[in-house]
């Protein structure tokens, strides 16, 4: 089945609290939905290796490891909510990962809306902990998945680091 990956600002966003309805979303949740000339980023992949490979690229975008929250819908739920997609490729440093990008466009406040009660109902919200997110950008390292110069500079002094454990372990 075909998914649809967001990164989250806060997995706590998305926590039921015990105001809520059933499938109701805490109005913060909407921060996570931020778009930008009305479109939202997102990834569409196929498999939970897409997942990891996604969560290590955008992670090496990042100023500093730390665990990284994702919403996780069927892509179907776009069409239900009635949202168009353009395909976008993103700026990660890992280059096939940046062709499963995709922005959703033309979005209204009342899709957005939809589209964070669909994730509710529909999605899975989980947080990938930092030691996941090491692992995970070690694997993309050590198969060649990244270019190098294209990951940020404090990140990087932290890969190389990890690069030269990992070689001096094969």
């Amino acid at each position: 089945m075909t998914l649809i990956l967001r990164k989250l600002q806060q997995k706590r966003y998305w926590d039921q609290a015990p105001w809520l309805g059933a499938h109701d979303v805490q109005a913060d949740a909407t921060k996570c939905l931020t778009t930008k000339e009305n479109e939202l980023s997102v990834f569409k992949i196929d498999n939970q290796m897409q997942v990891r490979r996604v969560v290590a690229a955008l992670a090496l975008t990042r100023d500093n490891l730390a665990y990284v929250d994702l919403a996780i819908i069927p892509e179907s739920v776009l069409k239900k909510c009635g949202i168009k997609r353009d395909k976008n490729p993103a700026g990660t440093p890992d280059l096939e990962v940046n062709e499963w990008h995709l922005n959703l466009v033309e979005l209204t406040a009342a899709k957005i809306a939809n589209l964070a009660s669909a994730i509710r109902s529909d999605g899975k919200i989980t947080r990938c902990q930092q030691s996941h997110v090491q692992a995970a950008i070690k694997d993309s390292l050590c198969f060649g998945q990244v270019e190098m110069e294209k990951i940020k500079k404090n990140v990087t002094i932290i890969r190389k680091k990890r690069v030269d454990t990992v070689s001096s372990n094969i």
